[in-house]
């Protein structure tokens, strides 16, 4: 089974698929209605809805198991996107820390969504 993909409450689709695209490496495929599409792999994509934006919405949290090259290039470009990161989601010290033998760190995009960078999987029942 592949999760097809997510819905994100946001204020701004277009600004903030793109922003993710860039800052992630990953593919901005536009916008159709209320949402900006980008592709994060053959078999996700991340849609970006301006539906419930507004304050209506909660923030989300957000996973993302890379390799180290990656992780360095994804951190760059959050750092040159002007975007804080940090060790934890109320930690945005501009650092990495360690976990489960990997690095690690959090930032968190203009809608209040946290996104978590990991280079080794969290162990089961770790969050």
């Amino acid at each position: 089974m592949d999760l097809d993909h997510t819905v994100i409450p946001v204020e701004d689709k277009e600004e903030a698929s793109k922003l993710m695209a860039r800052v992630m490496g990953w593919e901005f495929l536009g916008v159709r209605g209320s949402q900006g599409h980008v592709r994060v792999n053959d078999t996700l994509v991340m849609r970006f809805d301006d539906k419930g934006a507004g304050g209506e919405h909660k923030s989300h949290h957000f996973a993302f198991c890379v390799g180290e090259e990656e992780f360095d290039g994804i951190l760059e470009r959050v750092v040159a996107e002007g975007l804080k990161y940090g060790t934890s989601t109320r930690e945005m010290n501009m650092q990495t820390n360690e976990l489960n033998g990997g690095r690690r760190t959090f930032f968190t995009d203009p809608d209040g969504h946290s996104f978590e960078l990991m280079t080794a999987a969290s162990p089961p029942g770790l969050d």
